[in-house]
């Protein structure tokens, strides 16, 4: 009797011991991201005046708004990463007869030259060539058996529209109504 209540008393110290463990090594944990996530990119676009319903459009709905005090809205951003220290942000913005007066809060509000450089910076130019359609098996079968369409016309190439001073692939308006190069086509099932 006296060892079954010593095992006992023993198998629940080492469970109660085992759940005062905050961090268990190996074990993932999941990023927990709660509330609104607001950028400095959507503070810059805050300007004192702005109606409400602006206001709702660029931040989005407030997670908070005061019973008391319907002129100031609360957004709140909370992350914590798996094994780390939870991270809050909280952002105040509030109105004067219905126009926005002012943001405060624990987050820095960038001016609007600072956004602006942000965002020509983002600007880029993708060219993306054209791509030339393949058949499918059995016209490449027919092509490669001789009996396919052999010739095949090339569209000249972007470079070599715009050094001829053509801003567009469109025909030339020299009164012939003829098409220099064939326009490609798709098939829709």
């Amino acid at each position: 009797m006296p060892k079954l209540l010593i095992f006992i008393i023993g198998c629940a110290s080492v469970a109660l011991v085992a759940c005062s463990i905050e961090r268990v090594p190996g074990v993932y944990r999941i990023d927990i991201q709660q509330g609104n996530v607001i950028t400095q990119e959507m503070l810059g676009k805050l300007n004192p005046g702005m109606s409400k319903q602006q206001v709702r459009f660029v931040l989005g709905n407030p997670l908070l708004v005061d019973t008391f005090r319907p002129d100031q809205w609360h957004y709140i951003y909370s992350f914590k990463p798996g094994n780390g220290r939870r991270e809050q942000r909280t952002i105040t913005v509030w109105f004067e007869d219905d126009e926005l007066s002012h943001v405060s809060g624990n987050v820095k509000v960038s001016s609007q030259q600072e956004s602006q450089r942000e965002e020509e910076y983002r600007t880029t130019t993708i060219l993306v060539p054209t791509r030339q359609e393949e058949g499918g098996l059995l016209s490449g079968l027919m092509n490669a058996l001789g009996f396919g369409n052999v010739s095949s016309e090339e569209t000249p190439p972007e470079s070599d529209l715009l050094e001829k001073g053509e801003d567009t692939a469109l025909p030339s308006s020299k009164g012939d109504d003829s098409i220099e190069a064939p326009v490609p086509s798709r098939n829709f099932p």
